[in-house]
């Protein structure tokens, strides 16, 4: 049985998909994965031996504006017997993934429920049972009074970011407290995260943690951390993999999106418009 697995978002959203693409390629030995191409590194790290594919939606483009002409759906799904959609959007619809697809399992569209948990209930409906945490490599509860913090400045959208401003005032507070701040960033954050590394006077090639496409280098000193504080975007998502993480979130469906673990914690205003 030929099956495929579409998840052509972002990073933060392809590391929340890791149980259920872990199952479904389990249960199938020919399984195509078909994903964004910003997510296509991580992927073929954790997934070696899936056949990926890159799918670059046009309605998902975060840094460049769509063609006009592009394609909706710019390969044939319809050579899969089935075909699971791990995104629900105004695009991704019941009604056009059953006409692109033979047979079409699609998550519900619920901000009110765990990403993680729409997924397992679509993967199941169609006769897979998986636990959600079997996929993770799940970091430990935060015990005791932390050592080490890791400040993660990535966020995926401008209005899920924090201040520069208030991140100076946390780093300030946990120095005060004899406690070692780090700083985590990516490549579009760096000149940021250089620039409140001086403000707080920290040396900048030793506590300055840059993402890249060496994941593992990366994951390696985001392990030094006792805990993380993020804002929500993809790098809270992959330090989640492996650290405790307090995710700050603003007008985005943190109930839906927040890093998976059951060591991580959410801080939010719940402002009135969320989600925004």
């Amino acid at each position: 049985m030929r099956v495929a697995i579409v998840k052509p978002d972002h990073i933060g959203d392809f590391v929340l998909s890791v149980p259920a693409i872990t199952a479904i390629a389990a249960e199938f030995a020919d399984t195509t994965l078909f994903l964004a191409s910003s997510t296509l590194p991580l992927a073929r790290q954790l997934f070696p031996n899936l056949d990926i594919q890159r799918l670059d939606l046009p309605h998902l483009a975060k840094f460049s504006a769509p063609a006009r002409d592009a394609a909706l759906h710019p390969v044939d799904l319809s050579v899969f017997n089935r075909v699971y959609f791990l995104r629900q959007d105004q695009i991704l619809t019941p009604a056009w993934t059953r006409l692109i697809a033979r047979e079409a399992v699609l998550i519900e569209d619920c901000n009110e429920v765990h990403e993680t948990k729409l997924q397992q209930d679509a993967v199941c409906r169609s006769g897979i049972e998986y636990r959600r945490p079997d996929a993770f490599t799940t970091a430990k509860p935060l015990s005791g009074h932390p050592k080490r913090v890791g400040l993660c400045l990535s966020a995926g959208f401008h209005a899920n970011r924090w201040p520069t401003a208030r991140w100076r005032e946390l780093g300030r507070l946990l120095l005060g407290e004899g406690i070692a701040v780090y700083l985590i960033c990516g490549p579009f954050e760096r000149s940021e995260g250089e620039m409140l590394a001086r403000l707080l006077g920290l040396n900048v090639e030793r506590r300055l943690i840059l993402g890249s496409a060496d994941f593992n280098a990366f994951w390696e000193r985001v392990q030094e951390m006792d805990l993380v504080v993020a804002s929500d975007g993809g790098g809270a998502h992959l330090c989640s993999l492996y650290v405790p993480i307090l995710s700050l979130f603003g007008g985005s469906p943190f109930r839906r999106f927040a890093p998976f673990g059951v060591g991580n914690r959410v801080l939010t205003r719940l402002p009135y418009c969320s989600p925004c």
